[in-house]
């Protein structure tokens, strides 16, 4: 017996696949509703995360108002910025006050009178003019005087400086001081005559250039005693000889000699490092000391 073929039924089949098409469409929306919502939960956990990161770094960053006026107020009285004080311990804040308070006033007072020297040596020396080598430098660089009252040269000599009277005379200063020597004595063998000879011939040409500006020589300047072992061409013992021959030549030229080693005897301290150099706090003081002597003279 033949089996029967069965007929191909184009609507059950058309309906078929309209089942399985809507099954699948549900089955899609499902899987990404619930996909979204992880995806969302996840992202709040994250911004909680942060959140409590950030809160945690603000925490540790920026203390609160009573610990900010805690250290300051431990900070002021010299005492250490703790974030407390050990039992038992008591601090007197009205005397740390007083004293700190004290202290403020005397260090303005001090800045105010340096400042107010400084200005005071700037008016004064306002028709002048300064000649010398690094350790002149330090008029200018540190501010005791203006530039256009300082030529200075690194290593400048006696036996140079007169390349320079062209622009040390140009203004017609009422007034020129020269510290020199220093780097002269780094030659062993010149002896103070042949120093003080070039000497002359620096002052000879200032003065032809202008002959109505006094001229003042200062002493060549003292150096510590490690200096002086470390190169014994700068023995302060040799550096008084040629004061020494400095001093009558002034004298011979009709020139002002001003012994400023005084100013360094009596500060030990104000030397650099190296011992030839000079801190900042030593100009003002080397200004000071002309002025005054200046004032003495008459001039």
């Amino acid at each position: 017996m033949k089996r029967r073929k069965k007929k191909f039924n184009s609507k059950r089949f058309a309906l078929s696949l309209t089942v399985i098409a809507l099954l699948s469409g549900v089955l899609t929306v499902s899987v990404k509703k619930f996909l979204h919502k992880d995806t969302n939960a996840y992202a709040t956990v994250q911004e909680e995360t942060k959140k409590e990161v950030k809160d945690e770094k603000e925490n540790v960053q920026a203390p609160s108002a009573n610990e900010e006026n805690k250290n300051t107020s431990s900070d002021k009285s010299g005492q250490s910025s703790s974030s407390g004080v050990a039992a038992g311990t008591t601090t007197n804040t009205d005397t740390n006050s007083s004293t700190n308070s004290s202290s403020n006033n005397t260090n303005a007072t001090t800045n105010n009178s340096t400042s107010s020297n400084k200005e005071v040596n700037k008016a004064f020396f306002n028709t002048s003019m300064f000649l010398g080598d690094s350790i002149t430098e330090g008029m200018w660089y540190y501010g005791a005087l203006d530039t256009a009252h300082v030529i200075a040269k690194k290593g400048l000599s006696v036996f140079h400086a007169t390349n320079e009277v062209e622009r040390l005379t140009a203004s017609n200063p009422k007034d020129i001081y020269i510290l020199l020597g220093n780097n002269d004595l780094v030659d062993k063998n010149l002896t103070p005559e042949k120093f003080t000879n070039q000497y002359g011939v620096l002052i000879d040409s200032i003065k032809s250039k202008v002959p109505n500006t006094k001229i003042h020589v200062l002493s060549i300047l003292p150096v510590t005693q490690a200096a002086e072992h470390k190169n014994p061409a700068f023995a302060n013992s040799r550096i008084n000889t040629f004061n020494a021959a400095l001093q009558s030549l002034a004298s011979e030229k009709g020139a002002d000699y001003i012994n400023a080693r005084s100013i360094v005897d009596s500060n030990p301290s104000l030397h650099e490092q190296d011992g030839i150099h000079y801190k900042p706090s030593f100009y003002n003081l080397l200004l000071d000391y002309i002025r005054q002597h200046k004032s003495s003279q008459g001039n």
